[in-house]
């Protein structure tokens, strides 16, 4: 009755199961895991923290993908610290980079605007019409303004030419890229002796053409009715 049993694995049983089932996500052990690029987003993650803020952006995204591979199993984990500050140092980068360009953008659309404001001086409003015409000081100062808002003078050494005219309860200016003349109003425009007289900073001037000034701006104050 004795008959040769061959001792069965207890494990024999479940092989053909464990067979169907595939292998665990792991790296060929023949083939070398490929190292993590840290050094270079680190580099650029650097980088771009002075004024190179496209650089930033790239390490941002290689590091990423690095990251990626590192949780696939694909790519060594050696370095996965050094990897994760140049990504930090990438995102901060390109933050400020893109902070940069934003008030770059906003600080130039405003002096352009100052610019063409400048250049397109508003005319003048109708309570500042006396204030147009060719005024001559007892000093030698000559002072030209006109109903579009520009105005010129000569003053000794000073002198500028389609300026912009500002006049305000106190003060007249005349400007054009930083060279500018300012002066206080004593007296504003006045009829004396059937001149109009002004009183500037002390110096008195006098208008000339003073018919062709009241016609403009009766005419003036027609098309500001119209």
């Amino acid at each position: 009755m004795n008959e040769d049993q061959t001792p069965v694995s207890p494990d024999s049983s479940l092989s053909p199961i464990l067979a169907d089932r595939p292998p665990p996500h792991q790296a060929s052990p023949g083939l070398p895991v490929r190292e993590s690029r840290a050094d270079l987003v680190l580099i650029l993650g650097i980088l771009s923290l002075f004024m190179c803020g496209p650089l930033g952006l790239i390490a941002w995204i290689v590091a990423n993908t690095d990251l990626k591979r590192i949780r696939a199993g694909t790519m060594s984990s050696r370095k996965i610290r050094l990897l994760k500050v140049g990504k930090a140092l990438g995102i901060v980068g390109a933050i400020l980079f893109a902070a940069t360009i934003l008030t770059i953008t906003f600080v130039v659309q405003r002096n352009v605007s100052s610019l063409t404001e400048m250049f397109t001086p508003e005319p003048l409003k109708a309570h500042e019409f006396a204030f147009a015409g060719e005024w001559f000081g007892n000093r030698g100062t000559l002072i030209r303004i006109g109903f579009d808002g520009k105005g010129d003078f000569i003053s000794g050494h000073s002198r500028v030419r389609g300026g912009a005219v500002s006049i305000s309860d106190d003060r007249l200016s005349i400007g054009i890229l930083g060279l500018s003349k300012s002066w206080h109003i004593d007296r504003r425009p006045y009829l004396e002796d059937g001149t109009w007289t002004i009183q500037l900073d002390g110096e008195v001037f006098r208008r000339r053409g003073d018919d062709s000034i009241v016609r403009m701006i009766r005419e003036g104050l027609q098309d500001r009715s119209a």
